[in-house]
């Protein structure tokens, strides 16, 4: 990747650091051109300096399918610079595979000692 999106993301990620807690949404769709499903990801996270949330575009994911194996390995993928101890929630939509993906995310933080989310269900 070139151009500025190194430097943008990486200005992200600082802002993000001095946030207490970070939210982490994302929605899969399916791209009619592709036939692919795609994640795309946001974050959300208190800006200390200006004292308000901001919601960022994160990053998108493109996979064969959304079963939650395979979409509990595209969201780690992408979140791994993320601080999993300041993830306070994950949002997300659709509810049949997303439950199961999110038992999984917690099993998973559980292993790593990271602290519960908050669960507010799904859409």
């Amino acid at each position: 990747m070139g151009g500025i999106a190194p430097y943008l993301e990486d200005l992200l990620a600082f802002e993000m650091s001095k946030s207490l807690f970070v939210v982490v949404e994302f929605d899969e769709i399916l791209t009619k051109t592709t036939q692919e499903c795609q994640m795309d990801i946001v974050v959300r996270f208190w800006d200390t300096e200006c004292q308000r949330v901001k919601t960022h575009y994160w990053d998108s994911r493109f996979m064969a399918h959304s079963a939650h194996q395979e979409l509990l390995l595209h969201f780690n993928y992408s979140i791994a610079s993320i601080n999993s101890a300041k993830t306070l929630q994950v949002s997300m939509g659709g509810p049949t595979v997303n439950q199961k993906f999110y038992s999984k995310l917690e099993e998973q933080r559980k292993e790593i000692s990271a602290p519960g989310m908050t669960d507010i269900g799904s859409c």
